[in-house]
Formats: C-alpha cells, structure tokens, sequence
C-alpha cells in the first residue's frame, strides 16, 4: 500500500511539475528494481545502525529501527516502488493533458483533479501496480534474510532455511505456497489485460 501511495503521488508530481529535479527523483526511484536486495540491505544497515547508535547512546536499551518491520518495509518501498510506478506512470500518460485543463477551468485544484477525475481513471493501473508489489514482495529473500526480526519468516526465508538444510522435503510447502500465493494476482493481471485489450478493441 505504501508503494502504490508512494507511486501515484510521484507520478503525479512529475505530470504536474516538468523540472529537472523531479525527473532526477523519478529516474532515481526508478533505479530500485534494478538494485540487488543484498547491496540495498547492507546499504539500508548503515544509516539505520548510525541512529540505533544515537539511540542508544540517549537511553534505548534496544535499537530502534535495526531488524525491525519499519527497517524491512522501507527497504520493501525502495525496491519496489518502481515496478507500481512505471504501471501507474503508464496509465497516467494516456490521460490527456486537456482533462486536465478541462478541470482546472472548472475550478478544481490539483489535488481535486487527481482524487475525482484521475484515480478514477487509474484504478487498472493502480490495480496492476499493487499486484506486481505483492508478488515481489512475496519472493523476496536477500533483504527480508538482512533486515527482517528475530523470530519474523516469511515464506521465502522458511523455504531457503530448509533448502540449505537439505531438508527439500519440508522446503517443498512454503516454495509451493508462494507459487500458490502469486498466481492469484497473476491470474488477476491476466484477467485485467484482458478487460482492457476487449475495450481497446
């Protein structure tokens, strides 16, 4: 959810605001996906040590943000912002700047314009945004193994603690289980491409 928000709102600043510095946030968010999860766990690890460290030092007997589910979310968003983005980017570009002025004339403020007039219109590419998320985040391992809790498995984790165990027979239910998992929004991106190559047609 986070990425998505985080998605339509950069899209939409950068429809808004044809600046360099908001194209460079853009391409730079953009760079994410391409990131390995290891190098962006370990990156993540040195300003987040930097704070526990100052945390400390003012009286926490735990660290704040290392191995927490805040720690693990925020590396989620920084490698995967870009899969919702380029889907909601993509839906945006074909929404006419016309509407837009269309709705300005009529009195309406940006903000009015993206909650009643585009998100409407982008609700497919919202859709297909959230869903490729979803199934990044499922199969998630090199950052999940870094940043994640103590005691906190995710599926990913369990099957590569019991296929380095040699165990293949019990890594065999949660593999199967993230397949299982991630046809559901696959099923659905089919389906909607779908929808949309009828109504196109």
């Amino acid at each position: 959810l986070v990425a998505v928000f985080l998605a339509v709102f950069l899209a939409y600043v950068k429809r808004q605001a044809q600046v360099w510095w908001v194209t460079a946030i853009y391409r730079l968010i953009s760079l994410g996906y391409g990131v390995p999860g290891a190098i962006l766990a370990i990156a993540i690890l040195l300003p987040l040590a930097t704070i526990d460290r100052f945390t400390y030092d003012m009286g926490w007997q735990i660290p704040a943000l290392t191995g927490s589910v805040l720690a693990l979310v925020y590396a989620y968003n920084v490698r995967f912002t870009s899969a919702a983005l380029q889907s909601v980017d993509s839906g945006l570009q074909q929404i006419t700047r016309h509407i837009d002025e269309s709705a300005r004339i009529l009195g309406r403020t940006p903000r009015q314009v993206l909650w009643h007039v585009h998100l409407p219109v982008l609700k497919g590419s919202v859709a297909t945004g959230m869903l490729l998320v979803i199934v990044d985040v499922i199969k998630e391992l090199p950052a999940t193994l870094v940043l994640r809790p103590f005691d906190f498995d995710t599926l990913a984790v369990v099957s590569y603690q019991f296929a380095s165990d040699e165990r293949l027979t019990e890594a065999a239910v949660p593999a199967l289980m993230i397949v299982m998992i991630a046809l559901v929004p696959i099923l659905l991106l089919i389906r909607q491409g779908a929808k949309q190559a009828r109504s196109n047609g």
